[in-house]
């Protein structure tokens, strides 16, 4: 038996990126049947999301009923691959159930990606100890009104499902099968071990940000030398909502602080400030909160590559390229969008040794600032490419694997 056809099961309509991210041409110029399961509604329907863009290489289909899903999975034979890129992460499983239980029950051969590594989140103080330490913890937290009621008992309850969750789950799902297949960037942090196993392949790339480097490195020169802000849309991204994470800041003081920042640099510097839209932004959508900056739209890797410096406040993977190229990284800190949005930030400038800074105290004779190499390079293996991993794209390498993928092997899986 081989593999004809690969289906991606998705919680967010499909876009022109994700359908370039995902490697849905690759996979179908090697002549796989490929689908685009589109799971929102079910699982993430707090998400308000664009609609599905439909392409010719495809065929897509948005679930609206639980039931339906369930046959649909159930009904997959064994020359079906099916790349999850849901449900199978950390704390995923228990909003995912059904699905799972479902695709377990079919025959069809299960896969997942996980090639948007970034640094762990570090551990707040006191972080180690038991389950009462942690109630501790959370009460101590709750007392001095660092968390909300409604967000202590979001995460006690969890804390209690993941638990649950982890040792019933086999038991539950019933003819559990392990992932057959996990592509990935540099680790498989983010995959909940319930599903990887002993006949589980795991195949390490690269990111999908090293595509884009790729692509860069072809990219056109002739963009002009600036200071490059990476935006990640503050408040206003869309997963907040979605996930139910309060925001601590609002987008008027957000934007105010990030903006100060952006026209303190260009007057120590001389250079102008361009904005690199989030791929999720809308053209146009940004134009009004950046103050009459320049905002670029799908060029983040070209801008880059030509920056005389970038600038930060949220985390993000992004930041990958800048290091790549070589680029100084400065870190702006705008205030706290979520619990660990601090940590994480200040996590990126000591992992890459950056400078840090905030609105209104950014020296009047500011430069970009100098690079530390050796820090660049650590935080290339351990977040964006490990060494001696292949320097194809992403996707080439995962069709690679899968038409390679002999009756033989494919018999060990069912």
């Amino acid at each position: 038996m081989t593999i004809s056809r690969v289906v991606y099961v998705v919680e967010s309509p499909l876009s022109a990126r994700d359908h370039d991210r995902f490697g849905i041409s690759v996979l179908a110029e090697a002549g796989f049947d490929v689908e685009v399961w589109e799971v929102q509604a079910l699982f993430l329907p707090r998400a308000q999301e664009p609609a599905a863009v439909h392409f010719a290489d495809c065929r897509v289909r948005s679930f609206t009923s639980l039931e339906v899903l369930v046959a649909s999975s159930r009904a997959l034979r064994e020359d079906v691959l099916v790349i999850l890129v849901c449900a199978v992460y950390l704390g995923e499983l228990p909003r995912h159930l059904p699905l799972i239980r479902a695709l377990m029950q079919g025959r069809s051969h299960l896969a997942a990606v996980a090639a948007g590594q970034r640094p762990p989140v570090p551990p707040q103080p006191m972080a180690a100890g038991g389950s009462v330490a942690r109630v501790r913890r959370l009460r101590g937290r709750l007392s001095n009104g660092d968390v909300s009621i409604r967000s202590a008992a979001s995460i006690m309850k969890s804390r209690l499902k993941a638990r649950f969750f982890r040792s019933l789950a086999r038991r539950h799902i019933g003819g559990f099968r392990e992932l057959a297949w996990i592509w990935a960037g540099t680790d498989i942090d983010s995959v909940d071990p319930l599903f990887v196993g002993p006949h589980t392949r795991i195949r390490f790339i690269h990111t999908f940000d090293f595509d884009r480097i790729l692509r860069a490195q072809t990219a056109p020169k002739d963009l002009r030398a600036s200071i490059v802000y990476l935006d990640a849309l503050g408040p206003l991204h869309p997963d907040f909502k979605a996930l139910d994470i309060s925001v601590e800041i609002s987008s008027h003081v957000w934007f105010g602080f990030v903006n100060r920042a952006l026209d303190e640099f260009a007057a120590a510097s001389g250079l102008e400030v361009i904005i690199a839209a989030h791929p999720r932004a809308q053209p146009g959508s940004l134009d009004t909160v950046y103050s009459g900056k320049r905002v670029v739209h799908g060029q983040t890797e070209s801008l880059i590559h030509s920056a005389k410096c970038v600038v930060i406040s949220d985390p993000t993977t992004s930041i990958g390229m800048a290091a790549w190229h070589g680029r100084p990284i400065t870190v702006v800190k705008c205030g706290r969008l979520f619990d660990t949005h601090q940590l994480e930030l200040e996590q990126y400038a000591d992992l890459l040794a950056l400078e840090v800074l905030e609105p209104g105290r950014i020296p009047v004779d500011w430069s970009p600032p100098a690079v530390k190499a050796s820090a660049y390079e650590r935080f290339l293996r351990a977040y964006v490419k490990r060494p001696g991993t292949p320097t194809s794209t992403f996707w080439e390498v995962v069709v690679t694997d899968i038409l390679s993928w002999s009756k033989s092997e494919l018999d060990v899986f069912e």
